[in-house]
């Protein structure tokens, strides 16, 4: 037989009984359109919230895996030798500088030169939004956007000038995400400091490796007492084969629901024109060439739901990508980035799922097209077995309507389910996030500040913290209605095993793990450095959270004692981690020998002790010997009158916490040091982006879900 090349007569007629019924074709390309819209949508996310969480675990924690200090040249072409290491970066920092910054607040300033493969491999993928170059000369440097800001440049320029102890020319900037502030300078700059790196501790090497051996061969390196490695431990984020098996799973679900959709839809235009396909046969049409027609159909109309659904999943992951990293992120924020990558292999991923979809769902109407034969289709009504349903029930539209959707129970089944299920959780999603918003207190406060107790001064035991500048700026501000402030400061307590024994025991109880001999000669250790003074640490406590303490207490503290400075509170801070605890209800009333700031020894009552019963915004470390204590106010200002700023709570004048609220941001924004800053607005805030954002996604999960059950 010779072969007749009529395949284009096929298409042309497919396309004429698209546009005949235009109606029934619309829904096989929209349910095209909503499957491509999920399924680029969800890879884009998944992909890019991977790749931007890589991006801020490398911000973060940094990419190199260790640091070598003080090393020679020697090991560090053994270093390099070794198999495994991709990177080996010189590093050097001579040392700091304080600098008045914005605000009179002093900035401690850390100078720091890296060689060209640290800067590259290992700081680059640190730091983004690099502007210029890394400085070649001598009085060129380079500082990060946060730096410069707490110095009060806010609009940098290269080349300007940069007063530290002596004049430099910026030679860029860049966003920096670690909270120490770094002065880049350049190897002549460095060289002028020290001439040969190799062998100061202030020198370091960092390294990079691929293979897992590489770090047992790297630590088998001989070193001198001057020499240690660090290894830099690093988050666990979740792998790449787990983020592809979540979005491949999804892909399945998308793929056998949509494959279900568009087939009953092409199954219900066939079942249509079953007629028009038996005319067809009769005129010597033959099975295959009716089963090209009806996948010509299929085709046609898959493609005119691709298009939109790629523009439109483009859209939607510009708009939904940034606002989900945004409530995904939370603390580190703003070390993730926010772009969206269009990767072309998720293009053709999808454009190919699109592909195995129609010929999956095609395949069962093509059968049934070609297998039918002329007398069938006269006599087909779609039931299975050519049954035409009993004639004795009621023939009531109602009753006709019925008895219509159950004729195929299997598909009633999906139908119901499927808006079933849309409409619940489209009431389930409305109900939960429109809900009132929380009353975000901050342990009963509109904003509480935190600050770090990174000090200037190693050698001053009672030195104040960087920020404790900062942190007095922010009582001063107007609009405070209500301020609760918190003071820690070093002390130094006479180890009088008469009074502490049993705090002594207890202490040692946990480091030993009850072992008796251990305990036994830590206790004899502890009784031979009798009277000796130990260092611990003072916090201040409100009375307020002392009276709420002495309604459940078996013993009350005297509140006035403790106000007036003349009673302190002892802190248990191993009770809980020992059993049975010792007895401590000994220690009330005794007296305790105290060295403040001032190297007078100053004698306090003891009130009582308390543990994890008294909250605590902070918490007093005690030692071995002496525990931390709590005192009021003024038994602070007998200890050190210029004890540190450690946390405050405040309550904002009506009308006056957003003011307040940016006041306190502006400050915390130049502060020299690390600080944790909570606010009742920027709660709210969040809290209200999050709510817009997770409607927003579920809502539209809701709509597709009640779409793909109309469709069926």
């Amino acid at each position: 037989m010779f072969r007749i090349h009529n395949r284009r007569l096929f298409w042309r007629l497919a396309g004429r009984s698209i546009k005949a019924n235009l109606g029934r074709h619309l829904l096989t390309a929209l349910a095209v359109f909503l499957s491509t819209l999920m399924l680029f949508s969800i890879f884009t996310i998944g992909v890019n919230y991977f790749r931007n969480l890589q991006v801020m675990m490398n911000r973060l924690d940094g990419v190199t895996d260790a640091l070598l200090y003080a090393p020679t040249q020697e090991q560090y072409e053994q270093i390099k030798a070794t198999p495994g290491v991709e990177v080996v970066g010189i590093r050097m920092s001579p040392g700091s500088e304080t600098i008045p910054g914005a605000r009179g607040f002093e900035i401690p300033l850390q100078h720091w030169y890296y060689d060209e493969a640290a800067w590259e491999y290992q700081i680059l993928p640190m730091i983004s939004d690099v502007v210029g170059t890394y400085p070649q000369d001598t009085l060129k440097i380079m500082m990060s956007t946060g730096t410069l800001k707490r110095l009060g440049i806010e609009n940098p320029e290269v080349g300007m000038t940069i007063h530290l102890t002596q004049d430099y020319q910026l030679s860029g900037w860049f966003t920096d995400y670690k909270s120490e502030d770094r002065v880049l300078r350049s190897e002549s700059g460095m060289r002028e400091i020290y001439s040969e790196f190799w062998g100061w501790d202030s020198c370091q090497l960092g390294v990079c490796w691929s293979e897992e051996g590489t770090w047992e061969a790297l630590q088998q390196i001989p070193l001198t007492d001057a020499q240690y490695w660090v290894s830099t431990s690093q988050r666990s984020v979740v792998s790449l084969e787990q983020v592809l098996g979540l979005l491949g799973f999804t892909a399945l679900l998308i793929l056998v629901s949509s494959c279900l959709f568009v087939s009953n839809i092409l199954s219900l235009s066939v079942q249509h024109d079953i007629r028009f396909y038996g005319m067809l046969k009769t005129l010597g049409t033959t099975p295959r060439q009716l089963r090209t027609l009806v996948r010509a159909k299929a085709i046609l109309a898959a493609l005119a739901g691709l298009v939109p659904g790629l523009l439109a999943a483009m859209l939607l992951c510009l708009e939904v990508v940034p606002r989900a990293l945004e409530t995904l992120t939370n603390d580190n924020m703003s070390a993730m980035p926010r772009t969206v990558v269009f990767y072309p292999v998720i293009f053709l991923g999808t454009i190919l799922f699109v592909a195995l979809t129609v010929a999956l769902s095609s395949w069962k109407p093509a059968r049934l097209a070609g297998k039918i034969s002329p007398m069938q289709a006269l006599s087909y009504t779609g039931l299975p077995g050519g049954r035409r349903g009993k004639t004795e029930r009621r023939t009531g539209l109602r009753s006709m309507a019925l008895h219509n959707v159950f004729r195929q129970k299997k598909q009633a089944v999906r139908v119901f389910a499927s808006l079933t299920l849309g409409a619940v959780l489209i009431l389930a999603v409305n109900s939960v996030f429109h809900l009132d918003m929380p009353e975000y207190d901050t342990n009963g406060y509109d904003i509480t500040i935190y600050s770090s107790g990174e000090t200037n001064s190693e050698e001053d035991t009672f030195a104040q913290t960087l920020n404790h500048s900062a942190m007095e700026a922010i009582t001063q501000l107007d609009g405070i209605e209500e301020m609760e402030i918190t003071q820690e400061s070093a002390l130094y307590m006479q180890s009088d095993p008469a009074v502490l024994w049993p705090y002594a025991k207890q202490f040692a109880r946990w480091v030993r793990e009850d072992d008796p001999a251990a305990v036994k000669e830590k206790m004899e250790a502890y009784q031979a450095g009798a009277g000796q003074f130990e260092r611990t640490e003072a916090v201040t406590l409100e009375l307020s959270a002392l009276e709420e303490y002495n309604q459940t207490a078996e013993q009350p503290v005297d509140l006035d004692a403790f106000a007036a400075g003349d009673t302190l509170l002892i802190y248990d801070s191993s009770r809980e981690y020992v059993d049975p605890p010792e007895d401590f209800s000994g220690m009330v009333g005794q007296t305790l020998s105290i060295c403040g700031r001032d190297g007078q020894v100053q004698s306090f009552t003891i009130g009582g002790v308390v543990s994890r019963d008294v909250p605590l915004a902070v918490s007093p470390s005690g030692n071995n010997d002496v525990p931390g204590i709590l005192v009021s106010q003024a038994g602070m200002d007998r200890i050190n009158p210029d004890a540190d700023i450690r946390n405050i709570c405040i309550n904002a004048e009506k009308g006056q916490l957003m003011t307040l609220d940016q006041a306190i941001q502006e400050i915390v924004a130049v502060a020299p040091s690390l600080m944790e800053y909570v606010s009742v607005a920027q709660a709210q805030a969040d809290y209200a982006q999050n709510q817009r954002t997770v409607a927003l996604v579920g809502n539209g999960v809701c709509i597709l879900m009640v779409l793909m059950g109309l469709m069926n």
